[in-house]
């Protein structure tokens, strides 16, 4: 699916309540598996934890336009997924971001329970030149992998990137593309739930 429009795509921070990590669990691979199911505009949702205990907790939301989250926000199954967050979540924060390039693997992907998959999250400040050669490597890779590129803000200024990695995949660009960044920093989030539409392809430049 070519993405013409430019699409929601949001990072959430959480963090969870050691106690009702569990229920929150649930809640989450029934909000996720229920959208990935009924909604067509919900294209893609990563719920995954930094630490070893899971109480930091990373979101990030595809969404195909705002009508397509509306419809999200108020289905059955989102509704009682929040209610169970009330109760488990002591801190969020809600990152909007401006995506550039957005693409996912060949097909559909459902992931739930014990798994192997890894975010790779990457944060850093680049110019527009560097932006630009990020770009034209990820145009021209041809791998069936997922890999988002996204402004933080309107500046532009501060980025982030997300690849999906299983374990034995190599990393999708040269690392020398990234030498010319700053403030660099990565974080390996472990995917607890994983809901993506195939062959997903949006390039915002």
């Amino acid at each position: 699916m070519k993405l013409i429009e430019t699409p929601i795509f949001r990072m959430y921070q959480l963090t969870i309540a050691a106690e009702k990590r569990e229920a929150f669990l649930k809640a989450g691979v029934n909000n996720l598996l229920t959208s990935h199911q009924n909604e067509p505009g919900t294209l893609a949702m990563y719920a995954t934890h930094l630490d070893e205990k899971g109480i930091d907790n990373f979101v990030f939301e595809l969404y195909k336009n705002e009508a397509a989250y509306q419809v999200h926000a108020n289905s059955s199954q989102f509704k009682a997924y929040g209610q169970v967050a009330q109760q488990a979540v002591t801190d969020k924060s809600l990152q909007e971001l401006l995506p550039k390039y957005i693409k996912t693997n060949q097909d559909d992907m459902t992931i739930r329970g014990k798994n192997d998959y890894l975010l790779k999250l990457t944060t850093f400040r680049a110019d527009n030149q560097t932006i630009e050669k990020i770009l034209n490597d990820l145009s021209s890779a041809n791998e069936s992998v997922t890999y988002y590129l996204a402004a933080v803000d309107e500046t532009q200024q501060q980025w982030l990137s997300l690849e999906l990695l299983d374990g034995m995949e190599v990393p999708l660009l040269d690392p020398t593309v990234f030498e010319p960044v700053t403030d660099r920093k990565t974080k390996l989030l472990q995917v607890d739930t994983l809901v993506s539409q195939g062959n997903i392809l949006f390039k915002g430049f």
